[in-house]
């Protein structure tokens, strides 16, 4: 589908709508005429949204007028005529030769009903129209086909130079802070986890710049921790902050065996959320970590003492990004401070089929 607005279809539409109005209105034409053209406006703005409905009720519409509207007073054949200009430039080729053929039969009947004779006249005066129709649909076709063209092109310029920039700013400099971090004896478990959090971030690096360049497979996935994993690591960072994580019970059974797509979404706002917590938070506090999970839903709840006040500022790239991931599976998530006490809160549909970024 060309990422095209109906503005074409509409417009053309519109004015034929018009000129129905300023026959009613000044040469005193039936008002009946111009209900029925005002309800197939309506309906070529249904095919906007639903195109095989709207075309297949464009059609009866368009056998009914030939009752309704016998003298062909009105406007409504040209205006359904637009919805075969819909159907060209979504490319629903099929449907658009369907709603040509069908659609020029009674447009052909009223015009002879008018003129009383030259069938082969009127004929080809319909091919001309719908021809015109097809044309109109091709061109604003290709200005989609264009525009998408020009606005991919420029996303692409972006996404390189974002790729140079990660190499060059900020590959080098994790590289060169894995390799300090393994030089260090490795006895000591900080020290262990630090080269290890090292080698993996300078890992998602290097596969997040080559999904950028498209060195590698466009389809693989940065590698994501789940659910579980996440409340471990999360655990673990505010431990070693000198804190005190407070999971509530059934929290782990929760976050066990969750599909695939839920536990990687799950897996990266518990890994925001308690990042965050081991950075800001009042440690001497306890943290307080809560997962319920019902047949269809599963609800997460952090909550932590708020650490050093900090002035107000736009929403973090962090918050930003757990909104995110909820709302790609069609949930919900949200941090906000009660008090002296920081709550985040997420809620995600088990049952959602959505595939991550």
């Amino acid at each position: 589908m060309v990422p095209v607005l109906g503005w074409v279809e509409c417009t053309v539409g519109f004015l034929f709508l018009a000129v129905s109005v300023l026959g009613f209105t000044q040469a005193r034409e039936e008002f009946h005429a111009l209900l029925w053209d005002a309800f197939t406006f309506l309906l070529l703005l249904l095919t906007l949204r639903y195109p095989r409905i709207g075309m297949a009720a464009l059609i009866v519409a368009g056998f009914a007028g030939l009752m309704v509207d016998p003298e062909g007073i009105g406007m409504a054949h040209y205006i359904a005529a637009c919805g075969v200009v819909l159907a060209v430039r979504l490319g629903r080729f099929p449907l658009a030769v369907v709603g040509t053929a069908t659609l020029g039969i009674p447009l052909f009947i009223t015009m002879y009903r008018r003129s009383g004779d030259r069938p082969v006249t009127l004929f080809f005066a319909t091919l001309l129209l719908y021809l015109i129709v097809w044309v109109l649909g091709l061109g604003s076709r290709s200005v989609g086909k264009a525009e998408a063209a020009r606005v991919e092109a420029r996303h692409r310029q972006r996404q390189l130079a974002v790729a140079t920039d990660l190499h060059d700013f900020v590959a080098r400099n994790l590289s060169a802070l894995v390799l300090a971090a393994e030089s260090l004896p490795q006895d000591d478990p900080v020290i262990a986890s630090l080269a290890e959090r090292a080698r993996l971030a300078n890992s998602s690096l290097r596969s997040i710049t080559s999904m950028l360049r498209e060195d590698g497979n466009p389809d693989a996935q940065i590698t994501s921790i789940g659910a579980e994993e996440a409340l471990e690591k999360g655990i673990e960072a505010i431990s070693l902050q000198g804190g005190h994580a407070q999971v509530a019970k059934g929290t782990k059974a929760a976050l066990t065996g969750l599909p695939g797509v839920v536990d990687r979404a799950c897996g990266r706002i518990l890994s925001e959320a308690l990042c965050n917590v081991a950075r800001h938070a009042a440690l001497e506090e306890p943290v307080v970590i809560v997962a319920e999970r019902t047949e269809d839903r599963l609800d997460l709840l952090v909550t932590n003492g708020i650490g050093q006040p900090r002035a107000a500022s736009p929403d973090s790239m962090g918050l930003m990004t757990v909104r995110q991931h909820a709302e790609v599976l069609g949930g919900r998530a949200e941090s906000s401070s009660q008090g002296n006490v920081w709550v985040c809160t997420a809620s995600l549909p088990l049952s959602n089929e959505g595939v991550l970024r």
